[in-house]
């Protein structure tokens, strides 16, 4: 089946699937958040059991941070990476979600998807350097939301963050100061 897929398609469901792989890498990471604020900040007073849908996350979060002490001055930082998450989870959702017309041979794809309550089948364009774009962004909010974790609310230990965060980036050929980048 696979020999019979064109390289142009093969390069389109290659850069959802890399999506798809580094947006649970970025959820996964905001669940651990999550499970922290729930466990260790009062994230019971605000519900009893943590959201699983990412829709209900950032709301949670928000309260979370806001109405605890030590999350408040956090919450700034927060907002920041509950937008982009939201934004990068948005464009997702059409890509894994939606129906690609692969009838047309051009560098945009259209994908179709069904929004309910929408009169017709809303349609958006995307091209595979879109996507690739998207899924590197998806890896830059893993590591901000690493960060923000391990400073708010200690998802990793500072010693093993630095340890992640400096082998996920030397692969990429940065180039870090040398110390500790968790204080």
């Amino acid at each position: 089946m696979l020999s019979e897929i064109s390289d142009r398609m093969k390069n389109l469901y290659a850069a959802i699937g890399l999506l798809s792989v580094n947006w649970a890498t970025a959820e996964y990471t905001l669940d651990h958040i999550i499970m922290r604020v729930h466990l260790d900040f009062d994230g019971t007073k605000i519900q009893p059991s943590p959201p699983i849908s990412f829709n209900r996350k950032p709301a949670y979060l928000r309260t979370a941070f806001a109405d605890h002490p030590e999350l408040k001055d956090y919450l700034p930082d927060l907002e920041k990476l509950l937008t982009e998450a939201s934004q990068i989870a948005e464009q997702r959702a059409w890509c894994i979600h939606g129906m690609i017309d692969n009838r047309e041979e051009a560098e945009f794809y259209s994908i179709r998807k069904i929004v309910h309550g929408a009169p017709k089948i809303p349609t958006r364009k995307f091209s595979v350097r879109q996507i690739e774009k998207l899924s590197t962004r998806a890896i830059a909010l893993t590591l901000n939301l690493i960060f923000l974790g391990t400073a708010s609310v200690g998802v990793v230990d500072k010693d093993r963050a630095d340890e992640i965060t400096r082998e996920f980036l030397g692969k990429k050929g940065t180039v870090l100061p040398k110390g500790k980048l968790f204080g």
